[in-house]
């Protein structure tokens, strides 16, 4: 049962829909986590999107591992800083790297990539770099 005004459960229950006793972090039946619990088994105050002690979010997963995706745009930002595409790319690259970055970052741990578009801004920065020196050489008299 959901209360419909906040989306949070009006009893608790695993992930795997399994009936618990307030207080119990982990289903007996299955062993997955309570609903009101983090990645890390802090309890979540009802109503909070994210734990208080560590800044998880609500537990996602119904296996005890939880599982990282990668963000596109790290992923994009790195192959554009490889490619440069005459300069069109290396700019490119510096933009999905930031926008990834500050993705990432905003995820609180959710999702993966921070090397990846690191690598993308600053590959992104030597082709800027590059393509503005082949510029000047190539228009030098």
């Amino acid at each position: 049962m959901t209360d419909t005004s906040s989306g949070v459960p009006s009893r608790m229950m695993c992930q795997n829909g399994h009936d618990l006793v307030a207080g119990v972090k982990y289903c007996p039946e299955c062993g997955a986590p309570s609903w009101q619990t983090c990645q890390n088994g802090h309890e979540i105050p009802k109503g909070n999107k994210f734990c208080p002690e560590c800044g998880q979010g609500r537990w996602t997963s119904s296996s005890p591992i939880a599982s990282k995706r990668t963000d596109g745009f790290a992923i994009t930002s790195l192959v554009l800083g490889l490619l440069w595409i005459g300069g069109i790319g290396a700019l490119l690259a510096i933009v999905f790297g930031a926008l990834g970055l500050r993705r990432i970052k905003e995820s609180a741990g959710a999702i993966s990539g921070r090397g990846l578009a690191v690598a993308g801004v600053i590959l992104g920065c030597v082709g800027v770099l590059a393509s503005a020196i082949a510029i000047v050489v190539v228009a030098a008299p």
